[in-house]
């Protein structure tokens, strides 16, 4: 391995570790500014930049798939939004290259990742999940933040608005974010840690079983402490699914371990639980809102959207939540929101490229366990596209979501049938 190779690996490696970091500066406003009509630049965009360097002087292959042809597509058309709607254009244009962004990562990772190491790599993203639930712990017990500022982790306390909590008869609990804008954004982010881990688990990245039980313990009460029902409700599904398809190999004890730890979890909790079942109905008339301006906006702009990054923005010129800024957000449905913003034929073309992926993937030669682990990764995205707009308005959510799509496309490419 030559010495630049190494240096690459070594950035690779802390990127991945990084996803989940929030350090940033903010460089531009639009409008009323706020999370989602601003422009950042942030850590993990410089860590980025560093590899994209190393890749150009690499000369690597560029590994582009039958399915890529509807990314390009869907590119096309996120262009297009904010050329030909009446959006912010300098706003569009800015999440126009943070989308261009994240799809050359997405090539980056899959046409990179046999040169690094696909096990440390994924490594990497588990022991990343570890340290979140690590901090996500603490918070939850602290009922505060650590103070890792460095890290971008926001000042947190159950006695500040904006801050999300469980409400229980007598008083609040702060709900964990680890270093994520939200606890659902982490829920998200360990629900991909526990099932990446399952892998490590078969490929006995750890020679000590102990280890195993401990991660397990770890990841699982980290996500626990989201609080996070969509994370949770969609990793207790996939897990189900896993369960029955694994019971026949020897790893299905960790299956068995994993799910009493849950139940003993669900007992000690069962009050925090109870609270967070009652989904309020301030909370379900916000939805309600957000999905009737997403209907309303798709059939006003059905071929360019409302232009890329502009649905909150276009929201507040109803003024249907008055001076209530917090209100102001994207549908939580990332279907709608990519419909809302960048038109029908957008989301078309992006559910196109995650169709043929996931074929690809499962047609390829990946050994039986890796390839259903991934698959239900892809899965678990699917569903919560259906429940959440992290994966489309937030940089964390965007660079978990391309990084994993990198990672089941080198699956895809590097084991094709025939």
């Amino acid at each position: 391995m030559s010495f630049l190779l190494k240096i690459e690996k070594i950035f690779f490696y802390i990127f991945l570790f990084s996803v989940p970091f929030q350090l940033r500066i903010l460089l531009f406003e639009w409008g009323d500014g706020g999370e989602y009509s601003s422009a950042f630049l942030y850590f993990t965009d410089i860590v980025f930049f560093v590899l994209f360097v190393f890749w150009i002087f690499s000369k690597r292959k560029l590994v582009v798939l039958k399915n890529d042809r509807y990314l390009f597509l869907f590119l096309l058309f996120a262009f297009l939004s904010f050329i030909f709607s009446g959006g912010i254009f300098e706003l569009g244009v800015y999440k126009f290259l943070k989308l261009v962004e994240f799809s050359v990562l997405y090539f980056y990772i899959k046409s990179s990742l046999d040169s690094f190491g696909f096990k440390n790599a994924v490594f990497a993203l588990v022991f990343s999940g570890v340290f979140q639930s690590f901090l996500a712990i603490f918070q939850f017990f602290s009922q505060s933040d650590v103070g890792f500022r460095i890290l971008g982790e926001t000042i947190l306390s159950p006695d500040m608005p904006g801050v999300a909590k469980i409400d229980l008869e007598d008083s609040k609990l702060m709900r964990s974010y680890g270093t994520f804008t939200h606890p659902n954004v982490l829920g998200a982010y360990l629900v991909f840690s526990l099932l990446l881990f399952f892998y490590l688990i078969k490929e006995k990245f750890f020679k000590n079983e102990f280890l195993n039980v401990v991660f397990l313990f770890i990841l699982s009460l980290g996500l626990l402490v989201s609080f996070s029902r969509s994370a949770i409700l969609v990793f207790l599904a996939v897990f189900l699914i896993l369960f029955l398809k694994f019971s026949h190999l020897k790893i299905k004890k960790y299956f068995y371990l994993l799910a009493f730890l849950w139940f003993l979890l669900f007992v000690i909790f069962f009050g925090e639980f109870s609270a967070r079942a009652n989904i309020s109905s301030e909370n379900l008339n916000l939805r309600d809102v957000y999905k009737n301006t997403s209907y309303n906006f798709i059939a006003e702009n059905p071929v360019f959207g409302v232009g890329i990054g502009n649905f909150v923005n276009e929201l507040k010129k109803t003024n249907v939540f008055g001076d209530l800024a917090w209100a102001y957000q994207p549908v939580h449905n990332t279907y709608f929101l990519i419909a809302s913003e960048i038109g029908f034929f957008g989301l078309l073309s992006f559910m196109l490229f995650f169709v043929f992926l996931l074929k690809e993937l499962k047609q390829s030669r990946v050994d039986f366990f890796e390839k259903n682990i991934f698959l239900g990764i892809l899965f678990s995205v699917v569903l919560l596209f259906f429940i959440d707009h992290y994966f489309w308005s937030f940089q964390q959510g965007s660079l978990m979501l391309f990084v994993l799509l990198g990672f089941a496309s080198f699956l895809a490419y590097t084991k094709k049938a025939g």
